[in-house]
């Protein structure tokens, strides 16, 4: 008996600290609320004072509380909701009717209703006239069609409908909680009907649609159809009655405001084209009934999902979608958004040789540069080396014909795949292929250093984290400041002084090196055979590690390119040809320092590439790193006991698993490369062929004020990202289910 007492005392306990604890949070928030207000008030009444600091901070700060106050707000409506149906749907019908309302006033579409207003009449000569009777501002505005302002002076003139309003949405939404059917039906519809009257009234007589009363009715029925169709196809069904309603009042406002013209209709007509599709919104806000308690669950769990969700949906849509079908739509009218203009500006585009030239395709005797090219024959070379690796790997293996890849076979052909890739960009030129260069180059280099970066840091121990935050550093670097930084690592200096950019430094001393021994060289000539030596022996040594791995059976990519690198040294030094050099008449050297923006095209564009490869590395391998260590160790420890080796392990085991993030990335980056602007801005501005889509985008429609134009290019752009987002989307949906 004492130890139930016992227990009783401890829950009573633990429930008033609860209590305790949830008034003593409320009575905080109170007081943080409290002080944010008064510091509110205070910053407002001084914000003149203010520096562009100190003001930027204010409205940031009037931002976020905004944005809580209405986010707390709408959470207690629906709390009210569970507790009175009629008082929550008041108060929605005068928040919707208050705001509706004042946005009418707002943007001067209604004159006043009591307050005193004045009408400006702004003649041709540009004189304005004082007008204060509305019938004589009418009367004069059928015959001269002159512009028309109107002012509502006093402070009632600005509070005046929003009050209108949300009189009539709080009665609309009273009129709701009736359990007669018939009335909360009328009342409602009633309310919109009156609402409509009043609005079309008072328009003024710029804004009276000129509007056709068949093509409204028309729209009307469409507006119900559709909405009513799709809800059907979706099977809404028990909503149905409701969605048609609301397609019927969508269909009306169409009819009635986007279609026609918004000037010099007749009041009568206005007051109708205002009643239609308020009635039906009045009839759509009276027809749900008082709801049980699953009814108000379900509402509970879908208004919070709302709650969280519209801002950030509101935002896309007012940011993002608005704008692209703006963007589609201007894209068909010409430079000034005037006149529509159909196809025309993609014609420009695709007949503009700065769009997409194919000059440099051919040369003079008709042969294709592409296939002289030393990237497609070296390409091609390594293709055909990974394809007889591959076929040499399996015929050791298994004594049969085929082809069993290994990494280093699958490194060979996707190298010699991107230098052919290389050699079409090459020859190709204009801001499309560029564009699409960049993505293809940047993408996958990004994507491929930072899952070797991902890989290798793991296998730092305590200095991995040392190693990601210097990979990751970039990622904290402007567009603007990393493209300052690599024009000054690409600028070159007179040859008579020290180089400042460490690629010409760099470039310039192997010249040097090369040519020791040679009249303007600072090197002796032992020096150059002692680094060939060097280069001989490691060449050497990594000729037998690879000799060696061959015989094991195991991968020797790593070893195949350095020995690739190693080699290529040794003969551009045994040639006397590695460097920045040139050889004046009397057989001296002279250090040549490289224009790598401006002189070495097209591949300055690769030199604008690797810019933004070293930012977005880091972002890859951060994202990717995450994923490795999510791969389950059981699977790596059933490979080892396979005898699978590391590499083995990676492409065999962890790589299948990490698909759907290294999507994911690829996508990411695909989307950022897209918009490159700020790097081509700033390193070359887009001269010596180095220009993008979205540079020229800017620039056309910015500098030269051509928006068809302009917004075309932009559709352009979107055209190129969005099969690989629908592509990308398809296949992570398809992972997940």
């Amino acid at each position: 008996m004492t130890a139930v007492a016992d227990d009783s005392a401890t829950e009573l306990t633990s429930d008033e600290t609860v209590r305790s604890g949830l008034q003593l949070g409320n009575r905080l928030r109170g007081i943080v609320l409290s002080l944010l207000l008064l510091g509110l008030v205070g910053a407002s009444a001084n914000i003149g004072q203010l520096g562009r600091l100190g003001r930027i901070t204010f409205w940031i700060v009037v931002v976020v509380a905004t944005s809580a106050v209405v986010f707390v707000s709408l959470n207690l409506m629906v709390s009210l909701a569970r507790r009175s149906w009629t008082a929550y749907r008041s108060l929605t019908g005068a928040l919707l009717g208050g705001i509706g309302f004042g946005l009418l006033r707002g943007n001067r579409s209604v004159g006043a209703l009591v307050a005193d207003s004045e009408f400006q009449l702004i003649l041709d000569d540009g004189e304005a006239i004082v007008v204060e009777d509305r019938a004589l501002v009418d009367a004069i505005a059928k015959i001269a069609d002159p512009t028309l302002i109107e002012y509502a002076t006093g402070v009632i003139g600005l509070v005046e409908w929003p009050i209108l309003g949300a009189v009539l949405g709080a009665f609309a939404g009273m009129a709701t909680g009736f359990a007669d059917r018939r009335v909360r039906l009328a009342i409602p519809t009633l309310i919109g009907l009156g609402g409509g009257w009043i609005v079309g009234g008072n328009l003024l007589f710029r804004n009276r649609p000129d509007a056709s009363l068949t093509t409204v009715a028309v729209m009307t029925v469409i507006g119900a159809a559709v909405v009513g169709g799709a809800s059907y196809l979706a099977g809404k069904r028990c909503v149905l009655v409701e969605r048609c309603l609301l397609g019927a009042a969508l269909g009306a406002t169409a009819g009635g405001w986007l279609l026609p013209d918004l000037s010099g209709g007749s009041a009568t007509t206005s007051q109708l084209v205002c009643m239609i599709p308020l009635g039906l919104v009045g009839l759509r806000f009276g027809w749900p009934s008082a709801r049980d308690a699953n009814g108000m669950a379900s509402f509970d769990r879908r208004a919070r999902a709302v709650i969280f969700l519209a801002p950030a949906l509101t935002f896309l849509t007012v940011n993002l979608v608005v704008p692209a079908i703006r963007t589609i739509i201007t894209s068909f009218q010409d430079r000034d958004s005037e006149e529509f203009v159909g196809f025309d500006n993609y014609r420009e585009l695709a007949g503009s040789e700065r769009f997409l030239d194919w000059r440099s395709w051919s040369g003079d005797d008709g042969t294709w540069n592409v296939l002289t090219s030393r990237l497609t024959w070296g390409g091609l070379f390594l293709i055909v080396v990974g394809f007889a690796i591959a076929a040499s790997i399996n015929w050791t293996r298994n004594r049969t014909r085929g082809l069993d890849h290994s990494p280093t076979s699958r490194g060979s052909i996707l190298v010699g795949g991107v230098l052919i890739a290389f050699a079409f960009f090459s020859v190709i030129r204009g801001t499309l292929p560029n564009t699409i260069w960049w993505m293809f180059t940047v993408t996958i280099g990004a994507t491929t250093l930072g899952l070797a970066m991902a890989v290798l840091s793991q296998k730092a121990g305590r200095w991995e984290s040392i190693a990601k935050s210097l990979v990751f550093m970039p990622m904290a670097i402007s567009m603007v400041g990393a493209s300052v930084i690599w024009r000054l690592q690409y600028a070159p200096k007179n040859t008579s002084q020290k180089q400042t950019g460490v690629l010409n430094a760099v470039w310039v001393e192997l010249g040097d090196l090369s040519h020791a021994g040679v009249e303007g060289s600072d090197y002796p000539g032992w020096i150059r055979w002692a680094v060939l030596i060097a280069l001989g022996t490691i060449l050497a040594r990594i000729g037998f590690t690879i000799w060696a791995r061959w015989q094991r059976d195991e991968g020797f990519a790593a070893a195949g390119v350095m020995a690739v690198i190693v080699g290529w040294l040794f003969i551009e030094i045994l040639l006397r040809d590695l460097g920045g050099f040139q050889i004046n008449d009397d057989g001296s050297i002279q250090a040549e320092a490289v224009a790598f923006r401006e002189l070495v095209q097209p591949f300055n564009n690769v030199y604008l590439m690797f810019i933004l490869i070293w930012i977005q590395t880091g972002f890859a391998m951060v994202i990717l790193s995450a994923a490795i260590k999510a791969v389950p160790e059981e699977l790596h420890e059933a490979a080892r006991i396979d005898g699978a080796t590391e590499s083995e392990q990676f492409f065999n085991v962890t790589l299948p698993q990490i698909l759907p993030t290294v999507g994911v990335v690829l996508t990411t980056i695909l989307v950022a490369v897209a918009k490159v602007f700020d790097i081509v801005r700033v390193s070359t501005g887009g001269n010596f062929g180095t220009n993008v889509l979205a540079h020229d985008f800017i620039t056309e429609s910015f500098q030269f004020l051509n928006r068809g134009v302009g917004s075309a290019m932009a559709v352009v752009i979107l055209l190129i990202v969005a099969p690989v987002l629908i592509f990308n989307v398809f296949n992570m949906q398809k992972a997940e289910s």
